[in-house]
């Protein structure tokens, strides 16, 4: 009989988190699952703690690449064996609410005009939780002109859907980026998602993270809105804002922090989308 649910994490250099990752994952409401793990040549003890997993519960995998080589090529390599009849991405450093998974098949199995759902999040740091950020519930084409309008960790996504656009696209491109190609690819299709207006995961993200992404990561989400733009027949529309994330990082850290502080005041919750 075919599994429900086939969990990805791509790993690098996880050791510190892993542990309390994979926790979560077995204290899902939902067993059918089987939770594949790549190691993407890790120079720590993250295999090794993967391997021990394993070894507790015959519902893991453990794969390792040859060498390291992105996060696109490694949930490729998870999806090669992927069983299941969705997919439910996760990242090492993120923790599952104990429902996310049930809550996502009830809904995907009921709504079979979504190719995929995600959730709102809660934020933590090494002081725990201190905001949420809620995200559009229906999404249209159109919102993905600004930014991704779903959080890719969350997202739950049929594997039909996946197998139709090939899965993630490894390119020049797609380093940090793999995500926000794969919606534009998604609906480019016709595959429409949704996110459920709940917090099913513990998302990691330092509120006083402001540092500079790489250049060379914002010329290739440049190149992402490009193409995406054009496979989606928004490229005129969309022209404006393909250097946006050129122009964003010419804007000093410490200003961005500023903006954001005015943007979301004190409230602990920010909705995008």
């Amino acid at each position: 009989m075919k599994l429900k649910v086939s969990i990805i994490i791509g790993l690098f250099n996880e050791e510190k988190n892993i542990d309390r990752c994979m926790e979560s994952v077995m204290s899902q409401t939902l067993s059918d699952f089987e939770c594949i793990l790549c190691d993407d040549g890790s120079k720590d003890m993250t295999y090794k703690k993967a391997k021990n997993w394993e070894a507790r519960d015959s519902r893991i995998k453990v794969l390792q690449n040859l060498k390291n080589s992105g996060l696109a090529a490694t949930l490729n390599h998870c999806l090669a064996v992927a069983s299941g009849e969705y997919v439910a991405r996760m990242d090492a450093d993120d923790i599952a609410a104990p429902e996310r998974l049930a809550a996502q098949v009830e809904f995907l199995d009921k709504h079979l005009e979504y190719a995929f759902c995600g959730s709102n999040v809660r934020l933590f740091d090494h002081t725990g939780i201190w905001g949420e950020k809620a995200f559009a519930e229906r999404p249209e084409k159109k919102e993905l002109l600004w930014c991704s309008p779903f959080r890719h960790p969350t997202l739950m996504i049929r594997k039909s859907a996946l197998d139709e656009v090939g899965g993630y696209r490894v390119a020049w491109d797609t380093t940090r980026t793999e995500d926000y190609d794969l919606f534009f690819r998604l609906y480019a299709k016709g595959f429409k998602g949704y996110n459920l207006q709940q917090s099913l995961l513990d998302y990691y993200e330092g509120r006083e993270s402001y540092q500079k992404r790489k250049f060379r990561y914002r010329v290739q989400e440049a190149s992402i809105r490009f193409k995406g733009y054009r496979l989606n027949h928004m490229l005129l529309r969309g022209f404006p804002l393909i250097l946006k994330p050129v122009l964003v990082g010419l804007i000093p850290p410490f200003i961005l922090k500023r903006m954001r502080r005015n943007k979301y005041g004190s409230s602990s919750i920010i909705t995008l989308g």
